[in-house]
């Protein structure tokens, strides 16, 4: 089932938010947990985001994602870790909902062009 327009971009905004997660788990590595432990409250509030946007629209692809993802950070130091998990897997549903709109669209162009040079365009004088 693909994603409403509404849906792709809400998760289009999330994964925006994943890969500045991404930075910033990189950039408190090797520091004090304090920022790593902030970090991973931070992700395990994206994920739930992630899920209640899945769950509304298609609850196979919310299954996918705790079973892919899950989104929970089992240690500071995972942060980083889990903060790309998260980004990559939102590039890849957003690439694949592309996908699937641009497959539509061209079907969609290819059955009106279809009709066109079927039935003609334009007016056409009776034949005598």
């Amino acid at each position: 089932m693909a994603l409403s327009l509404e849906a792709t971009k809400h998760l289009i905004r999330l994964q925006a938010t994943a890969d500045a997660l991404v930075q910033s788990a990189r950039s408190a590595k090797g520091g004090s947990l304090q920022p790593l432990r902030a970090v991973g409250r931070q992700l395990e509030a994206l994920a739930e985001s992630i899920r209640d946007v899945l769950k509304a629209e298609d609850p196979d692809l919310a299954r996918q994602f705790d079973q892919e993802v899950g989104g929970e950070v089992a240690t500071p130091h995972a942060a980083d870790a889990a903060a790309s998990a998260i980004a990559g897997w939102l590039r890849g549903v957003v690439a694949a909902e592309q996908v699937e709109a641009q497959l539509a669209a061209n079907a969609k162009a290819y059955a009106e062009e279809k009709v066109r040079a079927e039935r003609g365009v334009g007016f056409r004088a009776p034949e005598e």
